[in-house]
């Protein structure tokens, strides 16, 4: 009777990451579909008027973020810097022409976007959210203003970091390939990073904009979602990110993420049964991917399944081999997929 319920609980696992492996490698593919959100939805090309949030937590290179705000080719916009009490503003530069929320105590990136709605000028039209140490393309806004034309209410630009290692570059490209630039391709709603998204302003106000005890950026999202907001990405809206990537706070990320499992199945369960309770695709599959295990954790779970069958379930083994053949495939197919890299820059 134990072994029965060993071997059934192996294959429920097997099953699994079966589902998620052939759920990446479908999503690998899916740059071949056709976008359903390409064509214009307007008539005519609206110029919107933004408000860019610059979320100042540490010192950077203000003369790099400011010269890329100065040469945009799309001026329609103004920006409100929201200075943290830690970081200071260095007496050469020049923030005259710029909003200042100086010494703000909101950490918080929810906090800050829920302050911001009420005080920004009337004639703001969309938000969009950046931290300090990053450089924005100089079309960057007219990349995002065009996404907006095509009906999008919200759009992820796309982040390059450039002081990556080259694994920390590869994961970044898989997760712009999989979770954004595919999903968008496919029809789907992209998911959001930590900063580089724009969200229209008449959105925002209707989403809760409490703080979140596990993560902003995935509160934030799964509201939009709930909203029947459709999320696109920009891939040719580049932003750059310069933040050093150290070790410590790489394994500070992992730790987080590793805690934060159950807070995402909880949200990918809410989403999942609310588009089932919809008849709405989009939301089936956001919730879905919400609950598909992480790369890391479905590779661990493919080896441990074929040791354990090896020793519980022989006549299982051979379709374990198949789960790690064909997740080593889908892998290849990303890492070596002919599209350009979308996941790092080096800078010179």
């Amino acid at each position: 009777m134990a072994t029965e319920i060993i071997i059934t609980f192996f294959k429920t696992i097997f099953c699994f990451v079966m589902l998620s492996t052939v759920y990446l490698a479908i999503m690998v593919k899916a740059h071949s579909l056709k976008a359903k959100g390409n064509e214009m939805l307007n008539k005519y090309y609206y110029k919107f008027k933004y408000t860019i949030i610059v979320h100042v937590t540490e010192s950077f290179n203000w003369t790099k973020l400011l010269t890329s705000l100065q040469e945009q080719d799309y001026q329609n916009f103004n920006v409100l810097f929201v200075v943290s009490k830690n970081a200071k503003i260095p007496e050469t530069i020049n923030l005259k022409k710029y909003r200042i929320f100086e010494n703000c105590i909101l950490e918080s990136k929810l906090e800050i976007l829920d302050y911001v709605v009420n005080i920004i000028k009337p004639d703001t039209e969309a938000i969009a959210y950046i931290k300090g140490n990053c450089v924005i393309e100089k079309d960057f806004i007219s990349n995002i203003n065009n996404m907006f034309n095509k009906g999008f209410d919200v759009t992820q630009c796309n982040i390059l970091k450039s002081n990556s290692s080259k694994l920390h570059s590869a994961k970044g490209n898989f997760r712009n390939l999989i979770e954004r630039k595919n999903r968008v391709n496919a029809g789907l709603s992209s998911t959001i990073a930590e900063q580089g998204f724009v969200i229209k302003l008449s959105v925002l106000k209707l989403l809760d904009l409490s703080p979140s005890k596990f993560d902003d950026d995935k509160k934030l999202q799964s509201n939009l979602i709930m909203y029947n907001n459709s999320i696109g990405y920009a891939d040719s809206a580049k932003l750059i990110d310069n933040t050093e990537v150290t070790t410590t706070n790489t394994s500070i990320f992992h730790l987080k993420q590793s805690m934060l499992l159950f807070y995402y199945y909880y949200l990918g369960l809410k989403i999942l049964c609310n588009g089932i309770n919809t008849q709405n695709f989009d939301k089936i599959n956001f919730g879905a991917n919400y609950m598909r295990p992480p790369v890391i954790v479905m590779s661990l779970l493919c080896v441990g399944v074929l040791y354990l069958t090896l020793y519980v379930e022989h006549s299982f083994t051979f379709f374990s081999f198949i789960c790690i053949i064909t997740f080593i495939m889908m892998l290849f197919l990303t890492f070596n997929s002919k599209l350009k890299q979308i996941g790092s820059f080096q800078t010179a």
